[in-house]
């Protein structure tokens, strides 16, 4: 039996390594990727037609002053971009954003856009 040349051993232990590389690489870069989650919607609530939704800030940065974009996305109406939070938000802190123009008796949904590129949507019934 024959073996191996060491010129192809060498070759495929090259290839072997780089694909692991290269799979730790997409791995580890998925896993920064994921912190740039960094709003969630902790609670909601609508009293006497005015829509409220509890934001937090789960990142290690605080979110400055104006700049989470929130569009009222049903029911049609006023749906110009509104910004969120005027004094920002700090870090592992929450504030919440009002909207007065949900109206009662209206399931009002909202985008928030946040700074790093990150969007969710939520929505709210108004009794």
């Amino acid at each position: 039996m024959k073996g191996v040349s060491a010129v192809i051993a060498t070759l495929l232990m090259l290839m072997i390594t780089v694909g692991l590389a290269t799979t730790a690489w997409v791995y580890i870069s998925g896993m920064f990727s994921s912190a740039k989650q960094c709003i969630l919607v902790v609670d909601k609530y609508c009293m006497s037609g005015t829509a409220n939704f509890v934001i937090r800030n789960v990142c290690t940065d605080a979110i400055a002053s104006q700049t989470i974009t929130v569009t009222r996305t049903s029911p049609p109406g006023d749906t110009n971009p509104d910004t969120c939070c005027p004094d920002g938000i700090p870090s592992r802190t929450t504030k919440v954003y009002n909207d007065t123009t949900c109206g009662v008796g209206n399931q009002c949904m909202y985008r928030f856009l946040a700074p790093t590129g990150q969007a969710l949507e939520d929505s709210v019934f108004c009794q």
